[in-house]
């Protein structure tokens, strides 16, 4: 039984993205060969589809606290985060959806590959009472930077973004960068 959650992709179609209890031979090779632990969750697509998904796959994700990858099905390359409580469907959602919140890198990367060919794994999570506590969940985040050196992460220090105090105009040149890539995607779209 899959839960699923329907993605508009950059192609016009809706992809449906769907928990797996058997991940696909790409991501189960992709997996094998970095030798990471079976996923505590396993996001795939599943399909195309027309229509809406439920909101399972949001409710469960922030449901958890912990480190996820996206990784590319085509190339084996990744992206290694972490999420506090309530967070990780937000991280899920910036990275393959190109929304607030997602890797530049990886928003690139989807546009070239295509949603079809990513994955979202939560690889590992914290208990109940650490899920609040930045400090564990970057810790954590940190040994998975450490040994897999990801592709896809620009920065290899995790939560070294955190807390940065932007210049004015730093923040305007990233306002404008934003609102180019906005129009980009739109013109691809269309």
């Amino acid at each position: 039984m899959f839960t699923c959650l329907y993605i508009y992709s950059v192609n016009l179609s809706f992809i449906s993205f769907g928990f797996v209890l058997n991940s696909s031979n790409r991501l189960t090779n992709i997996l094998s060969q970095y030798n990471l632990p079976k996923p505590v969750y396993t996001l795939e697509p599943i399909g195309y589809t027309e229509g809406r998904g439920n909101k399972g796959v949001k409710k469960t994700l922030n449901s958890v606290a912990g480190v996820y990858i996206c990784i590319n099905l085509v190339n084996g390359n990744l992206y290694v985060g972490s999420a506090s409580i309530k967070r990780m469907y937000m991280r899920f959602r910036g990275h393959l959806y190109l929304q607030h919140g997602g890797s530049k890198i990886v928003n690139k990367a989807v546009l070239k590959y295509g949603l079809n060919n990513f994955a979202f794994v939560v690889i590992e999570i914290v208990s109940d009472h650490l899920r609040s506590d930045k400090k564990t969940i970057l810790n954590l985040e940190q040994k998975y930077l450490d040994r897999l050196n990801p592709a896809y992460n620009i920065v290899k220090v995790a939560g070294s973004v955190l807390n940065l105090k932007w210049s004015l105009e730093s923040r305007e040149r990233h306002s404008l960068a934003i609102l180019n890539d906005k129009e980009r995607i739109n013109k691809i779209r269309n």
